[in-house]
Protein backbone atom coordinates (compact mmCIF):
# COMPACT_ATOMS: atom_id res chain seq x y z
CA UNK A 1 0.00 0.00 0.00
CA UNK A 2 2.86 2.37 0.88
CA UNK A 3 4.53 1.39 -2.39
CA UNK A 4 1.43 2.45 -4.25
CA UNK A 5 1.35 5.72 -2.29
CA UNK A 6 4.92 6.52 -3.36
CA UNK A 7 4.00 5.91 -7.00
CA UNK A 8 1.08 8.31 -6.64
CA UNK A 9 3.30 11.03 -5.16
CA UNK A 10 5.72 10.67 -8.10
CA UNK A 11 2.79 10.76 -10.52
CA UNK A 12 1.54 13.96 -8.87
CA UNK A 13 4.94 15.62 -9.37
CA UNK A 14 5.02 14.61 -13.05
CA UNK A 15 1.46 15.87 -13.52
CA UNK A 16 2.26 19.19 -11.82
CA UNK A 17 5.11 19.82 -14.28
CA UNK A 18 3.13 18.58 -17.29
CA UNK A 19 0.54 21.35 -16.86
CA UNK A 20 3.31 23.88 -17.48
CA UNK A 21 4.65 22.45 -20.76
CA UNK A 22 2.89 23.14 -24.03
CA UNK A 23 3.69 22.97 -27.73
CA UNK A 24 1.94 24.00 -30.93
CA UNK A 25 1.19 21.33 -33.52
CA UNK A 26 0.23 22.54 -37.05
CA UNK A 27 -3.13 20.71 -37.25
CA UNK A 28 -5.23 23.84 -37.73
CA UNK A 29 -4.73 27.32 -39.25
CA UNK A 30 -3.67 28.77 -35.91
CA UNK A 31 -2.02 25.59 -34.67
CA UNK A 32 -3.23 23.10 -32.07
CA UNK A 33 -1.72 23.65 -28.65
CA UNK A 34 -1.06 20.34 -26.95
CA UNK A 35 -0.19 20.33 -23.28
CA UNK A 36 2.04 17.63 -21.82
CA UNK A 37 -0.76 17.01 -19.32
CA UNK A 38 -2.92 15.78 -22.22
CA UNK A 39 -0.64 12.73 -22.30
CA UNK A 40 0.21 12.46 -18.59
CA UNK A 41 -3.27 13.09 -17.18
CA UNK A 42 -5.17 10.09 -18.68
CA UNK A 43 -2.51 7.63 -17.49
CA UNK A 44 -2.37 9.24 -14.06
CA UNK A 45 -6.16 9.51 -13.79
CA UNK A 46 -6.74 5.84 -14.56
CA UNK A 47 -4.05 4.76 -12.09
CA UNK A 48 -5.37 6.98 -9.31
CA UNK A 49 -9.00 6.02 -9.97
CA UNK A 50 -8.07 2.33 -9.75
CA UNK A 51 -6.16 2.94 -6.50
CA UNK A 52 -8.98 4.92 -4.91
CA UNK A 53 -11.71 2.46 -5.76
CA UNK A 54 -9.55 -0.45 -4.58
CA UNK A 55 -8.77 1.29 -1.31
CA UNK A 56 -12.35 2.31 -0.56
CA UNK A 57 -15.59 0.48 -0.96
CA UNK A 58 -17.49 3.72 -0.51
CA UNK A 59 -19.87 5.41 -2.84
CA UNK A 60 -18.73 8.66 -4.41
CA UNK A 61 -20.87 11.78 -4.45
CA UNK A 62 -20.31 15.12 -6.16
CA UNK A 63 -20.49 18.34 -4.19
CA UNK A 64 -22.30 20.05 -7.05
CA UNK A 65 -25.70 18.45 -7.68
CA UNK A 66 -26.29 16.75 -11.03
CA UNK A 67 -22.75 17.39 -12.25
CA UNK A 68 -22.87 14.56 -14.78
CA UNK A 69 -26.11 15.96 -16.19
CA UNK A 70 -24.46 19.37 -16.61
CA UNK A 71 -21.43 17.89 -18.38
CA UNK A 72 -23.71 15.88 -20.64
CA UNK A 73 -25.81 18.96 -21.51
CA UNK A 74 -22.75 21.08 -22.26
CA UNK A 75 -21.21 18.31 -24.36
CA UNK A 76 -24.47 17.82 -26.26
CA UNK A 77 -24.77 21.51 -27.09
CA UNK A 78 -21.16 21.70 -28.27
CA UNK A 79 -21.94 18.72 -30.50
CA UNK A 80 -24.87 20.69 -31.96
CA UNK A 81 -22.59 23.71 -32.45
CA UNK A 82 -20.03 21.51 -34.22
CA UNK A 83 -22.60 20.29 -36.77
CA UNK A 84 -24.03 23.80 -37.19
CA UNK A 85 -20.52 25.02 -37.98
CA UNK A 86 -20.09 22.21 -40.51
CA UNK A 87 -23.34 23.17 -42.24
CA UNK A 88 -22.39 26.85 -42.29
CA UNK A 89 -18.86 26.31 -43.64
CA UNK A 90 -19.71 23.36 -45.88
CA UNK A 91 -16.78 21.35 -44.52
CA UNK A 92 -15.22 20.17 -41.30
CA UNK A 93 -12.85 22.65 -39.67
CA UNK A 94 -9.74 21.32 -37.91
CA UNK A 95 -9.98 24.26 -35.52
CA UNK A 96 -13.57 23.37 -34.62
CA UNK A 97 -13.03 19.61 -34.37
CA UNK A 98 -9.68 19.51 -32.54
CA UNK A 99 -9.19 22.86 -30.79
CA UNK A 100 -12.74 23.36 -29.58
CA UNK A 101 -14.74 20.11 -29.65
CA UNK A 102 -12.11 17.52 -28.70
CA UNK A 103 -10.57 20.19 -26.48
CA UNK A 104 -13.78 20.34 -24.45
CA UNK A 105 -13.53 16.64 -23.55
CA UNK A 106 -9.89 17.18 -22.59
CA UNK A 107 -11.09 19.87 -20.16
CA UNK A 108 -13.72 17.52 -18.73
CA UNK A 109 -11.05 14.87 -18.23
CA UNK A 110 -8.89 17.40 -16.38
CA UNK A 111 -11.85 18.28 -14.20
CA UNK A 112 -12.31 14.62 -13.22
CA UNK A 113 -8.58 14.10 -12.65
CA UNK A 114 -8.56 17.10 -10.33
CA UNK A 115 -11.37 15.51 -8.36
CA UNK A 116 -9.38 12.32 -7.93
CA UNK A 117 -6.43 14.27 -6.53
CA UNK A 118 -8.68 16.06 -4.06
CA UNK A 119 -10.62 13.00 -2.98
CA UNK A 120 -8.36 12.23 -0.04
CA UNK A 121 -9.85 15.08 2.02
CA UNK A 122 -8.08 17.86 3.95
CA UNK A 123 -4.72 18.26 5.62
CA UNK A 124 -1.03 18.30 4.83
CA UNK A 125 -0.85 14.58 4.15
CA UNK A 126 -3.39 14.47 1.35
CA UNK A 127 -2.83 14.03 -2.33
CA UNK A 128 -4.16 17.52 -2.92
CA UNK A 129 -1.50 19.16 -0.77
CA UNK A 130 1.27 17.01 -2.16
CA UNK A 131 0.18 18.04 -5.61
CA UNK A 132 0.14 21.70 -4.54
CA UNK A 133 3.70 21.47 -3.23
CA UNK A 134 4.89 19.94 -6.49
CA UNK A 135 2.83 22.48 -8.43
CA UNK A 136 4.33 25.52 -6.67
CA UNK A 137 7.92 24.27 -6.62
CA UNK A 138 7.87 23.28 -10.29
CA UNK A 139 6.29 26.64 -11.20
CA UNK A 140 9.06 28.52 -9.39
CA UNK A 141 11.82 26.39 -10.93
CA UNK A 142 10.46 26.77 -14.47
CA UNK A 143 10.09 30.53 -13.92
CA UNK A 144 13.71 30.84 -12.74
CA UNK A 145 15.06 28.86 -15.69
CA UNK A 146 13.03 30.73 -18.31
CA UNK A 147 13.82 34.11 -16.70
CA UNK A 148 17.51 33.19 -16.99
CA UNK A 149 16.98 32.48 -20.70
CA UNK A 150 15.13 35.79 -21.03
CA UNK A 151 18.07 37.62 -19.40
CA UNK A 152 20.52 35.98 -21.77
CA UNK A 153 18.38 37.09 -24.70
CA UNK A 154 18.39 40.65 -23.32
CA UNK A 155 22.20 40.46 -23.36
CA UNK A 156 22.11 39.36 -26.98
CA UNK A 157 23.00 35.73 -26.24
CA UNK A 158 20.78 33.34 -28.27
CA UNK A 159 19.25 30.42 -26.37
CA UNK A 160 16.40 27.95 -26.83
CA UNK A 161 14.44 29.38 -23.88
CA UNK A 162 13.95 32.80 -25.48
CA UNK A 163 13.62 32.50 -29.22
CA UNK A 164 11.46 34.72 -31.42
CA UNK A 165 8.61 36.42 -29.49
CA UNK A 166 9.81 34.80 -26.24
CA UNK A 167 12.84 37.11 -26.34
CA UNK A 168 10.59 40.14 -25.69
CA UNK A 169 7.81 38.63 -23.54
CA UNK A 170 8.30 35.74 -21.13
CA UNK A 171 6.40 32.60 -22.17
CA UNK A 172 7.63 30.01 -19.69
CA UNK A 173 7.15 26.62 -21.33
CA UNK A 174 3.56 27.37 -22.40
CA UNK A 175 4.52 28.89 -25.79
CA UNK A 176 2.30 31.94 -25.21
CA UNK A 177 2.89 34.94 -22.91
CA UNK A 178 -0.80 35.46 -22.13
CA UNK A 179 -1.35 31.81 -21.24
CA UNK A 180 1.77 31.86 -19.06
CA UNK A 181 0.74 35.13 -17.44
CA UNK A 182 -2.67 33.70 -16.59
CA UNK A 183 -1.06 30.57 -15.18
CA UNK A 184 1.18 32.72 -12.95
CA UNK A 185 -1.82 34.76 -11.77
CA UNK A 186 -3.46 31.50 -10.67
CA UNK A 187 -0.25 30.40 -8.91
CA UNK A 188 -0.01 33.75 -7.09
CA UNK A 189 -3.66 33.60 -6.00
CA UNK A 190 -3.40 30.10 -4.55
CA UNK A 191 -0.01 30.73 -2.97
CA UNK A 192 -1.24 33.92 -1.30
CA UNK A 193 -3.78 31.84 0.62
CA UNK A 194 -1.30 29.22 1.79
CA UNK A 195 1.18 31.99 2.67
CA UNK A 196 -1.36 33.87 4.78
CA UNK A 197 -2.29 30.62 6.56
CA UNK A 198 1.36 29.61 7.07
CA UNK A 199 0.98 26.20 5.47
CA UNK A 200 2.77 24.09 2.84
CA UNK A 201 6.12 25.94 3.05
CA UNK A 202 8.28 27.95 5.42
CA UNK A 203 7.79 31.74 5.42
CA UNK A 204 11.11 32.23 3.60
CA UNK A 205 10.17 29.79 0.82
CA UNK A 206 6.85 31.56 0.43
CA UNK A 207 8.53 34.97 0.16
CA UNK A 208 11.06 33.82 -2.41
CA UNK A 209 8.48 31.88 -4.41
CA UNK A 210 6.04 34.79 -4.44
CA UNK A 211 8.73 37.22 -5.63
CA UNK A 212 9.70 34.80 -8.43
CA UNK A 213 6.08 34.41 -9.56
CA UNK A 214 5.42 38.17 -9.55
CA UNK A 215 8.66 38.83 -11.45
CA UNK A 216 7.75 36.27 -14.10
CA UNK A 217 4.24 37.75 -14.36
CA UNK A 218 5.67 41.23 -14.95
CA UNK A 219 7.97 39.92 -17.68
CA UNK A 220 5.06 38.29 -19.56
CA UNK A 221 3.67 41.81 -20.17
CA UNK A 222 0.22 40.18 -20.20
CA UNK A 223 -2.32 42.88 -19.49
CA UNK A 224 -5.10 40.29 -19.44
CA UNK A 225 -3.38 38.39 -16.62
CA UNK A 226 -2.71 41.62 -14.73
CA UNK A 227 -6.36 42.58 -15.01
CA UNK A 228 -7.42 39.18 -13.71
CA UNK A 229 -5.05 39.35 -10.74
CA UNK A 230 -6.23 42.90 -10.01
CA UNK A 231 -9.72 41.43 -9.46
CA UNK A 232 -8.54 38.42 -7.49
CA UNK A 233 -6.33 40.18 -4.91
CA UNK A 234 -9.05 42.43 -3.38
CA UNK A 235 -11.22 39.35 -2.90
CA UNK A 236 -8.38 37.59 -1.06
CA UNK A 237 -7.84 40.65 1.10
CA UNK A 238 -11.54 40.85 1.93
CA UNK A 239 -11.43 37.25 3.18
CA UNK A 240 -8.28 37.87 5.20
CA UNK A 241 -6.35 35.50 2.93
CA UNK A 242 -3.77 38.00 1.69
CA UNK A 243 -0.74 39.08 3.69
CA UNK A 244 -0.62 42.55 2.18
CA UNK A 245 2.70 43.50 3.74
CA UNK A 246 4.48 40.42 2.42
CA UNK A 247 2.82 40.74 -0.97
CA UNK A 248 3.89 44.38 -1.35
CA UNK A 249 7.42 43.50 -0.27
CA UNK A 250 7.63 40.69 -2.82
CA UNK A 251 6.10 42.96 -5.46
CA UNK A 252 8.66 45.71 -4.89
CA UNK A 253 11.54 43.23 -5.11
CA UNK A 254 10.08 41.76 -8.31
CA UNK A 255 9.56 45.21 -9.85
CA UNK A 256 13.15 46.23 -9.10
CA UNK A 257 14.45 43.01 -10.63
CA UNK A 258 12.24 43.42 -13.70
CA UNK A 259 13.49 46.97 -14.19
CA UNK A 260 17.08 45.75 -13.91
CA UNK A 261 16.46 42.95 -16.41
CA UNK A 262 15.07 45.45 -18.93
CA UNK A 263 17.51 48.31 -18.40
CA UNK A 264 20.88 47.02 -17.24
CA UNK A 265 21.77 45.13 -20.45
CA UNK A 266 21.16 48.36 -22.35
CA UNK A 267 23.32 50.30 -19.91
CA UNK A 268 26.07 47.81 -20.73
CA UNK A 269 25.45 48.38 -24.44
CA UNK A 270 25.68 52.13 -23.78
CA UNK A 271 29.24 51.61 -22.59
CA UNK A 272 30.23 49.20 -25.35
CA UNK A 273 28.25 50.31 -28.40
CA UNK A 274 27.36 53.49 -30.31
CA UNK A 275 23.97 52.00 -31.17
CA UNK A 276 22.95 52.02 -27.54
CA UNK A 277 20.72 55.09 -27.55
CA UNK A 278 18.06 53.61 -29.82
CA UNK A 279 18.24 50.25 -28.06
CA UNK A 280 17.94 51.88 -24.65
CA UNK A 281 14.92 53.95 -25.70
CA UNK A 282 13.10 50.89 -27.05
CA UNK A 283 13.87 48.88 -23.93
CA UNK A 284 12.73 51.71 -21.67
CA UNK A 285 9.38 51.93 -23.44
CA UNK A 286 8.89 48.17 -23.22
CA UNK A 287 10.01 48.02 -19.60
CA UNK A 288 7.47 50.61 -18.55
CA UNK A 289 4.89 49.23 -20.99
CA UNK A 290 4.48 52.65 -22.56
CA UNK A 291 4.54 51.30 -26.09
CA UNK A 292 0.89 51.54 -27.14
CA UNK A 293 0.35 48.45 -29.30
CA UNK A 294 -2.50 50.30 -31.07
CA UNK A 295 -2.59 47.69 -33.84
CA UNK A 296 -3.24 44.93 -31.34
CA UNK A 297 -6.03 46.88 -29.64
CA UNK A 298 -7.71 47.93 -32.89
CA UNK A 299 -7.64 44.36 -34.20
CA UNK A 300 -9.28 43.10 -31.02
CA UNK A 301 -11.99 45.75 -31.18
CA UNK A 302 -12.59 44.86 -34.81
CA UNK A 303 -12.87 41.21 -33.80
CA UNK A 304 -15.45 42.07 -31.14
CA UNK A 305 -17.56 43.89 -33.69
CA UNK A 306 -17.36 41.04 -36.20
CA UNK A 307 -18.26 38.51 -33.50
CA UNK A 308 -21.34 40.52 -32.51
CA UNK A 309 -22.40 40.69 -36.15
CA UNK A 310 -21.99 36.93 -36.43
CA UNK A 311 -24.11 36.41 -33.32
CA UNK A 312 -26.89 38.73 -34.52
CA UNK A 313 -27.19 36.59 -37.63
CA UNK A 314 -27.70 33.45 -35.49
CA UNK A 315 -28.86 34.68 -32.06
CA UNK A 316 -30.14 31.48 -30.44
CA UNK A 317 -28.04 28.57 -31.72
CA UNK A 318 -24.98 30.53 -32.82
CA UNK A 319 -23.02 30.31 -36.03
CA UNK A 320 -21.34 27.03 -35.09
CA UNK A 321 -17.86 26.07 -33.92
CA UNK A 322 -15.07 27.43 -36.08
CA UNK A 323 -17.16 29.72 -38.30
CA UNK A 324 -15.54 32.95 -37.08
CA UNK A 325 -12.08 31.62 -37.97
CA UNK A 326 -13.30 30.27 -41.32
CA UNK A 327 -14.63 33.70 -42.27
CA UNK A 328 -11.26 35.27 -41.44
CA UNK A 329 -9.44 32.67 -43.54
CA UNK A 330 -11.83 33.10 -46.45
CA UNK A 331 -11.13 36.83 -46.38
CA UNK A 332 -7.40 36.10 -46.61
CA UNK A 333 -6.74 37.82 -43.30
CA UNK A 334 -3.19 37.70 -41.93
CA UNK A 335 -2.49 37.34 -39.10
CA UNK A 336 -5.62 35.32 -38.39
CA UNK A 337 -7.87 37.14 -35.94
CA UNK A 338 -9.56 35.31 -33.05
CA UNK A 339 -12.20 36.43 -30.56
CA UNK A 340 -10.30 37.57 -27.48
CA UNK A 341 -13.28 37.43 -25.15
CA UNK A 342 -14.63 34.20 -23.68
CA UNK A 343 -18.31 35.17 -23.34
CA UNK A 344 -18.36 36.76 -26.79
CA UNK A 345 -16.82 33.65 -28.36
CA UNK A 346 -19.49 31.45 -26.72
CA UNK A 347 -22.21 33.87 -27.81
CA UNK A 348 -21.03 34.04 -31.43
CA UNK A 349 -20.44 30.32 -31.99
CA UNK A 350 -22.84 28.59 -29.57
CA UNK A 351 -25.57 31.26 -29.35
CA UNK A 352 -27.65 32.42 -26.42
CA UNK A 353 -28.45 28.81 -25.52
CA UNK A 354 -24.80 27.80 -25.31
CA UNK A 355 -23.80 30.91 -23.35
CA UNK A 356 -26.72 30.43 -20.94
CA UNK A 357 -25.76 26.79 -20.31
CA UNK A 358 -22.15 27.62 -19.52
CA UNK A 359 -23.02 30.67 -17.41
CA UNK A 360 -25.56 28.66 -15.40
CA UNK A 361 -23.05 25.87 -14.85
CA UNK A 362 -20.32 28.22 -13.64
CA UNK A 363 -22.78 30.19 -11.51
CA UNK A 364 -23.87 27.04 -9.67
CA UNK A 365 -20.29 25.98 -9.14
CA UNK A 366 -19.13 29.41 -7.93
CA UNK A 367 -22.14 29.54 -5.60
CA UNK A 368 -20.78 26.46 -3.85
CA UNK A 369 -17.60 28.41 -3.11
CA UNK A 370 -19.51 30.71 -0.79
CA UNK A 371 -20.36 27.76 1.49
CA UNK A 372 -17.83 27.53 4.31
CA UNK A 373 -16.01 24.22 4.83
CA UNK A 374 -15.64 22.57 8.21
CA UNK A 375 -12.03 21.60 7.51
CA UNK A 376 -9.69 24.61 7.86
CA UNK A 377 -7.42 23.62 4.97
CA UNK A 378 -10.38 22.90 2.71
CA UNK A 379 -11.92 26.26 3.57
CA UNK A 380 -8.64 28.07 2.84
CA UNK A 381 -8.50 26.69 -0.66
CA UNK A 382 -12.19 27.44 -1.12
CA UNK A 383 -11.18 31.10 -0.74
CA UNK A 384 -8.22 30.56 -3.04
CA UNK A 385 -10.48 29.18 -5.74
CA UNK A 386 -12.83 32.14 -5.36
CA UNK A 387 -9.84 34.33 -6.18
CA UNK A 388 -8.90 32.09 -9.11
CA UNK A 389 -12.43 32.44 -10.49
CA UNK A 390 -12.12 36.23 -10.17
CA UNK A 391 -8.77 36.08 -12.00
CA UNK A 392 -10.30 34.04 -14.81
CA UNK A 393 -13.34 36.34 -15.02
CA UNK A 394 -11.12 39.41 -15.34
CA UNK A 395 -8.79 37.84 -17.91
CA UNK A 396 -11.73 36.51 -19.93
CA UNK A 397 -12.64 40.08 -20.88
CA UNK A 398 -9.60 40.36 -23.14
CA UNK A 399 -8.67 36.74 -23.90
CA UNK A 400 -10.30 33.34 -24.32
CA UNK A 401 -9.69 31.51 -21.04
CA UNK A 402 -12.11 28.59 -21.09
CA UNK A 403 -9.59 26.16 -22.56
CA UNK A 404 -6.91 26.69 -19.91
CA UNK A 405 -6.36 23.16 -18.57
CA UNK A 406 -4.81 24.07 -15.24
CA UNK A 407 -7.94 26.07 -14.41
CA UNK A 408 -10.22 23.07 -14.88
CA UNK A 409 -7.90 20.81 -12.91
CA UNK A 410 -7.70 23.17 -9.91
CA UNK A 411 -11.33 24.17 -10.49
CA UNK A 412 -12.37 20.62 -9.75
CA UNK A 413 -9.77 19.94 -7.10
CA UNK A 414 -11.26 22.38 -4.64
CA UNK A 415 -14.97 22.59 -5.04
CA UNK A 416 -16.20 19.88 -7.36
CA UNK A 417 -14.06 17.13 -5.97
CA UNK A 418 -15.12 13.60 -5.08
CA UNK A 419 -16.15 13.63 -1.45
CA UNK A 420 -15.06 10.42 0.29
CA UNK A 421 -15.73 10.83 3.99
CA UNK A 422 -13.82 7.87 5.39
CA UNK A 423 -10.99 7.56 2.91
CA UNK A 424 -7.79 6.23 4.54
CA UNK A 425 -4.68 7.96 3.23
CA UNK A 426 -2.19 5.77 1.38
CA UNK A 427 0.53 6.86 3.83
CA UNK A 428 -1.48 5.41 6.70
CA UNK A 429 -2.77 8.62 8.29
CA UNK A 430 -6.34 8.64 9.51
CA UNK A 431 -7.00 12.13 10.85
CA UNK A 432 -5.71 15.67 10.68
CA UNK A 433 -6.47 18.48 13.11
CA UNK A 434 -5.78 22.21 12.72
CA UNK A 435 -4.22 24.27 15.51
CA UNK A 436 -5.51 27.81 15.03
CA UNK A 437 -2.91 29.33 17.38
CA UNK A 438 0.16 27.87 15.68
CA UNK A 439 -1.54 27.73 12.26
CA UNK A 440 -0.20 24.23 11.80
CA UNK A 441 -1.77 20.87 11.00
CA UNK A 442 -1.26 17.91 13.32
CA UNK A 443 -1.35 14.44 11.82
CA UNK A 444 -2.76 11.53 13.82
CA UNK A 445 -1.87 7.95 12.90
Amino acid sequence: MRHEGACIVIALAVLAVSYQVQMTVPLSPTGLRICAADVAMPVFGLFLAYSLFRATGLGLAWRVPHLWAWLLALSAWLTVALFVGHLEAGRWSAWAVFNKYVGWFVLAANLIAGGLVASAGGGMTTLRDRFLKAFFISAWCIAVVTIAGFCLARLGIPNVLAEGPAASRLEGLLANPNAYGLFLAVVISLQSVSMSRGVLFTPLMHRVGLAISILALILTASRSAWLGLALGLPLLYAYGALNLREFVRAGVVALLLATSIYFLPNVAHAVWSDESVARFGTAADQALLLYPRETDISLRLQGYGDALSLWLAHPFIGSGLGTFLQERLAAGEKPVLLIHNTALWLLAETGLIGLALFVAFFAIVVKSLFIRRADAMDDSFRIGMLAVCAVMAGASLTMEVMYQRHFWFSFHSYFLHLFVRNFINFAGYTAVSYNRNSKNFQVHV
